[in-house]
């Protein structure tokens, strides 16, 4: 078992009431570093004494569903070098997800953003928040999900991103 990565903010709050959470246990996860292998380590689970809904507390270093590192992922997204680990039809499905989750996240940031400076903070900035995020170098995609989940937006989940095709606005 490796050492536990780490992650820049704990949760306090759940993010789907914003009720108190509480540690409740520990639970083996891996990643798959850019050779492929996997690496093994413990995450703190939550649960939240209002809802009683349970939340595991992911590392700065992955996303919710994926097993690759967020960076290896990130880079697939801007378009760089591919890592030598993943399998071209896994590369594809990151290239899928994230044409579809992109337009997802710059709308859930929007959301975020006029909840906090309200619609007169969008003025000062004319390009869309994950693009500015995207701008800023490395960690945008973990910083832009953990944001969308922790502020109560927890649209980014695998049944969502599949049935998207299924979904029609009208």
């Amino acid at each position: 078992m490796q050492g536990e990565p780490h992650s820049k903010e704990h949760l306090r709050e759940c993010p789907l009431c914003k009720g108190k959470l509480v540690a409740r246990d520990t639970v083996d996860r891996h990643y798959r570093d850019e050779e492929g292998e996997k690496v093994w380590f413990r995450i703190r689970r939550l649960r939240c004494k209002e809802c009683g809904k349970l939340h595991r507390e992911l590392p700065d270093i992955l996303l919710p569903y994926k097993h690759y590192r967020c960076e290896i992922i990130e880079e697939t997204a801007d378009g760089k070098e591919e890592a030598p680990g993943p399998e071209a039809r896994t590369l594809q499905r990151w290239r899928e997800w994230f044409a579809w989750v992109r337009i997802l996240l710059g709308c859930v940031l929007t959301a975020i953003r006029i909840e906090k400076e309200g619609l007169l903070g969008l003025l000062d900035t004319p390009e869309p928040p994950l693009e500015r995020r995207r701008g800023h170098g490395g960690g945008w995609l973990a910083d832009s999900i953990r944001s969308s989940i922790n502020a109560g937006y927890p649209a980014y989940t695998p049944s969502l991103w599949r049935n998207a095709e299924a979904v029609v606005i009208s």
